[in-house]
This record gives structure tokens, C-alpha cells and sequence, in this order.
């Protein structure tokens, strides 16, 4: 028995036309080359960005603290002991004019007024030149403040000459200069020591041996190990053998690594800076010494004198005045002054060739932007590639 034919337009089924119906296989998945060249595109250019701050800021930081040790705490270094030198001598030009008996004519000398001078335009350029900070200018206030005292002292034993207490003026005013640690002397010291500090911290702000060192090279190195990686990653993939831009780049590395390095041979000067110096105010001291023994020698002779006629004698200050300092030949204080050309001139030899290479630091920017362009242009063609291949 036939079956009821089913209502108009009802069609049978094809069963081919049923099976192209059939929802289409699943695509092959999308490659992961464009996306991992993308990556490290961006990963370069990152790493190109930490490289340029960090070598930046490394080669800054060394040849701006070479500049203000150059400029600033080196010299107050020298200026603190060439005031030390020039009250040595004011002192002893005094004392000798008491000796002769000229300052009933002429004062305490006009070497001793010059030396006084010479000393005071020292310690305002101290003042100019402090790298001590607040600590600094107080002691140098302090110290103004007892050159005026000095200066006084003086005047009255020009005031009193020829009596005992005039002697007694000299006496106390180069004791003011000289005696215990709130003496002249000593707070030149200090304040030498002041400046001293002062340049170890500065050296050690821009040392390249630890910490600056690892902020500068590490990035450096990654960079370079990046561009690396990335040229085995294209010519595996592309088969290419090198990649003409990306090469360049990494010359381009290579030049601002050599230009930061500078920085290295900038802070070697800077440390010699500090052992020149020692030695210069070494030799230095030892001169100054040479010089105020043979004033004290003078002085304590020529108070002995005025005190063996009172009763009682000279006291045990005044007989140690005299035995433990020994006059000298004056042939070490006649070359002094060829020798505060040297020191001085060994100084510029080490903190000028430091600050000679500060000037290249704009390098530094101009290549880091040359990377930055190049990584791109090299890499954009294989990204291009892979964009418009057929999925």
C-alpha cells in the first residue's frame, strides 16, 4: 500500500545536499610568528628605553660630581691650606718685626698686614667654594670671627710694645692662633677635614664599582642579548641570514656601551684626585710646619727674655716653646713656592682629564634614538609578512 505523497513542495531530502549543509571543519589556528615578533619589538624598545635613562643618568652623575670637585672641593681644599700658610706667616712676620723692634715705626709689618689679607681672601673663597654644606659655613663664620679677634690681639701688643704686657699681647694673640682644638689652626683643620668628607661622599655617589656599575651594564647587556635573540628567532623562521637593521642596531649598542664606558675612566680620575690631594696636603702641612716652628722658636726666645727679669721666671709653656722647636736654614721656605705651583698644577692634571670627556654626553640620546628606529624598520617587513599571508 503506497503512502500518502506528502503536501505540495514538500521535496525529499538529497542526501548529499543535506551533507554539504554540514557545518564547515574547524580552521587550522593562526600562527604565533606575527605576535612573537611583536613582542619582541616591543621588549627592544623597552630595553632601549631602560639603556638610554640608565646610561644616561650614570655618565651625568660621574661627570657632575667630576665638575664640582673640580670646581668647587678641590679648591677649597687648596684654599683652606694656602690660608693655614698665609697666617703661619703673618704670625711670624709679626713676631720677627717685635724681635727687630720695627714695629715701633711700622706696626706688626706689611708683610704681616699682607699675609692677614692673603688669609681672608683664602676663607672667602672657601666660603665661595664650600662643599661641606651648613657644618661648613658655620665654621668658616667661626673662623672670620676669630681672625678679627687675632687681628685685635696684635694691635694691642703694638699698643703695649715695650712693656710686659705687650709681650704678653703677642704672646696671647699667637697662642689664639696656635693653642688647643678651638685654636685658628685647628679650626683650619677641621675645616679642611670638613671638605675632605665631603669629597669621599662625592666619590662615592658616582662610584662605578658596585651598584652603578650593575644600573648601567645590566641593561646594557640585556639589550644586546635581545637583539641576538631576536636574529636566531628570524633566521630560523624566515630563513634569512642576517638582518641588515638589526645588525646595525647592535653596532649602535656596542657605541653607546664604549660612549658610557668613559664614565669609567672619568671616576678612576676622580679617586686619584683624592690620593693627589692627600699627598698635597701632606707635603703641604709639613711646609707650614717648617715655617711656624721657626716663629714660635722666635717668640718663645723673645718671651723668655722679657719674663727671666720678673720673679718667678718664665713658666713651663713658654721654656717648651723653645726647646722643642729648632729654628731652620730657611732653604725649604725659599722653594716653597715652586712647590705650591706643582701641588696646585698636580691637582688640574687629575680633575681636568676627568671632566674632558663630560662634553660627549649627548651621544648618549642620539644613538638610543638610532635604536629605537632601527629595531622597528628591521622588524616591520617580516611583520608585514605574516599580516597579509593568507590564514
Amino acid at each position: 500500500m503506497r503512502s500518502a505523497p506528502g503536501p505540495p513542495g514538500d521535496d525529499v531530502v538529497n542526501p548529499i545536499t543535506a551533507d554539504s549543509t554540514a557545518p564547515a571543519p574547524a580552521s587550522a589556528p593562526k600562527s604565533t610568528t606575527a605576535k612573537t615578533l611583536w613582542v619582541l619589538c616591543a621588549a627592544l624598545l623597552i630595553a632601549t628605553t631602560v639603556t638610554f635613562g640608565t646610561s644616561l643618568w650614570v655618565f651625568r652623575n660621574v661627570h657632575g660630581t667630576v665638575e664640582t670637585v673640580r670646581t668647587n672641593t678641590a679648591p677649597a681644599i687648596l684654599d683652606v691650606l694656602a690660608a693655614e700658610e698665609a697666617l703661619v706667616r703673618a704670625d711670624s712676620a709679626a713676631i720677627s718685626s717685635f724681635q727687630s723692634g720695627e714695629v715701633k715705626i711700622s706696626g706688626p709689618g706689611l708683610q704681616h698686614q699682607n699675609q692677614l689679607t692673603v688669609a681672608s681672601q683664602n676663607l672667602a673663597q672657601v666660603a665661595e667654594h664650600n662643599s661641606a654644606g651648613p657644618q661648613g659655613s658655620q665654621r668658616i663664620q667661626l673662623l672670620e670671627g676669630l681672625l678679627e679677634s687675632y687681628s685685635g690681639s696684635i694691635g694691642q701688643a703694638h699698643a703695649h710694645f715695650g712693656t710686659a704686657v705687650g709681650t704678653a699681647d703677642l704672646w696671647s694673640a699667637s697662642r689664639l692662633l696656635h693653642n688647643g682644638d678651638n685654636s685658628i689652626l685647628a679650626e683650619l683643620d677641621h675645616l679642611r677635614e670638613d671638605q675632605d668628607k665631603a669629597l669621599i661622599d662625592q666619590i662615592k655617589t658616582s662610584s662605578m664599582i658596585s651598584g652603578n656599575l650593575l644600573v648601567w651594564a645590566v641593561p646594557i647587556a640585556f639589550l644586546f642579548v635581545l637583539l641576538g635573540v631576536t636574529q636566531v628567532f628570524l633566521k630560523r623562521r624566515f630563513r634569512r641570514s642576517v638582518n641588515p637593521l638589526l645588525l646595525l642596531s647592535t653596532l649602535v649598542v656596542v657605541g653607546l656601551s664604549m660612549v658610557t664606558s668613559l664614565a669609567l675612566v672619568s671616576q678612576h680620575r676622580l679617586e686619584s684626585t683624592r690620593d693627589t690631594l692627600d699627598r698635597v696636603t701632606g707635603e703641604w702641612k709639613a711646609d707650614i710646619s717648617a715655617a711656624d716652628a721657626q716663629g714660635q722658636w722666635t717668640l718663645g726666645r723673645l718671651v723668655m727674655i722679657e719674663c727671666s727679669q720678673e720673679k718667678g721666671g718664665c713658666g713651663p709653656t713658654v721654656n717648651r716653646s723653645v726647646t722643642d722647636r729648632a729654628p731652620t736654614d730657611g732653604t725649604a721656605d725659599r722653594a716653597h713656592d715652586t712647590r705650591v705651583v706643582r701641588w696646585n698644577r698636580d691637582v688640574d692634571e687629575q680633575t681636568g682629564p676627568a671632566a674632558r670627556n663630560s662634553h660627549l654626553w649627548f651621544f648618549i640620546p642620539l644613538m638610543s634614538a638610532l635604536i629605537a628606529v632601527l629595531i622597528p624598520f628591521g622588524l616591520w617587513p617580516r611583520i608585514e609578512e605574516y599580516r597579509y599571508r593568507p590564514r
